[in-house]
């Protein structure tokens, strides 16, 4: 359709804006000021005139290869057609959509790595894991300073105080390797620890292999299991210190008692009315004095006078109150 404007002299009108007269016009007048400067055109057929000029600007900046070449500052991607900036090619974004933007890019100045990605040469060897893999690290011939560890897969240069500490800092265990000469301690699993750090009392190693063979002190007690050092106060007294109770085994000899579970308790709290074995076996043994009552299955010694009070003070759970047992007012519960 042909779109007549009015001209700005005195003759008739013409068919200026015609698809055919703008597409050639927009072509001649691609800026802004020569466009508006056109002369003989009105103003709706500036704005047509406008309207051209940016779709032709937009073809130029996108194409499809399919019609025509790209620019020379551009990139034709393979499967959609598009143009793209020559600068956008093998940037490691898939700037195409279809990948092929990052296809056969490691040549000049790019760097391939180990899974065939390609990145800029000028990452390589920077001290960054740009590929995934270190591909891009671990070959370079940098040195890492006087106090620093090279990683034998990454390239990575850490501190030499972490190498040998029992954390993977490199991330391939190599700061963990041959570790155990000079100041470092071999633990039972092969791992090694800072010497300093054998026989302290605390598991560096998982296993206390680093402290099973250390020494106690004379007023100390050597856990069997764990190896640790514990006070000898702190031996059968009922609480497991060493992590597998070591510490209560062997202990009723002298002034101890055996409870029936094995374990075994300070003699002086034998028959003083308080369950310390956890099955009142230190006390269901016990006398009770003549004006107490001796509760059948605790064998806790309470007042005569509870007796038959209608309340359990035996404690017992079995339903047959031993204190209520046999009463006037007794019933099973």
């Amino acid at each position: 359709m042909t779109l007549e404007c009015e001209l700005l002299s005195e003759e008739d009108t013409v068919p200026l804006c015609d698809s055919e007269n703008v597409s050639t016009s927009a072509n001649k007048a691609t800026s802004l000021t020569a466009l508006v400067a056109l002369q003989g055109t009105s103003n709706c057929c500036r704005l047509l005139l406008l309207l051209a000029a940016a779709a032709t600007a937009a073809a130029g900046e996108q194409t499809s290869a399919g019609a025509g070449a790209c620019r020379s500052d551009q990139f034709g991607c393979a499967n959609t057609g598009r143009c793209i900036r020559e600068t956008a090619r093998c940037n490691g974004s898939n700037g195409c959509g279809d990948g092929s933007d990052e296809l056969d890019c490691c040549t000049g100045d790019h760097f391939e790595c180990g899974d065939g990605r390609c990145i800029r040469k000028r990452w390589e060897c920077d001290g960054w894991n740009h590929c995934g893999d270190w591909s891009d690290e671990k070959h370079c011939a940098y040195a890492c300073r006087s106090d620093q560890f090279k990683c034998a897969n990454t390239g990575r240069c850490i501190r030499e105080t972490s190498r040998c500490n029992g954390d993977n800092d490199c991330g391939d265990r190599s700061d963990e390797l041959d570790c155990c000469t000079g100041y470092h301690f071999e633990c039972g699993d092969g791992r090694c620890i800072h010497k300093r750090w054998e026989c302290d009392g605390w598991k560096h190693c998982g296993d206390w292999s680093d402290e099973k063979h250390c020494a106690c002190r004379s007023d100390q007690f050597k856990c069997a299991d764990t190896g640790i050092c514990i006070n000898e106060t702190r031996r059968c007294d009922g609480d497991n210190d060493c992590d597998y109770g070591s510490d209560e085994r062997d202990c009723c000899t002298g002034d101890r008692f055996m409870c029936d579970d094995g374990t075994c308790i300070y003699k002086r709290w034998e028959c003083d009315g308080r369950d310390n074995c956890g099955d009142w076996s230190d006390e269901k043994h016990c006398v009770c004095r003549s004006e107490q009552f001796k509760c059948a299955n605790t064998g806790l010694c309470i007042d005569g006078a509870r007796r038959c009070n209608g309340a359990n003070d035996c404690g017992d759970n079995s339903g047959d109150y031993s204190d209520e047992f046999g009463c006037a007012n007794w019933r099973r519960e």
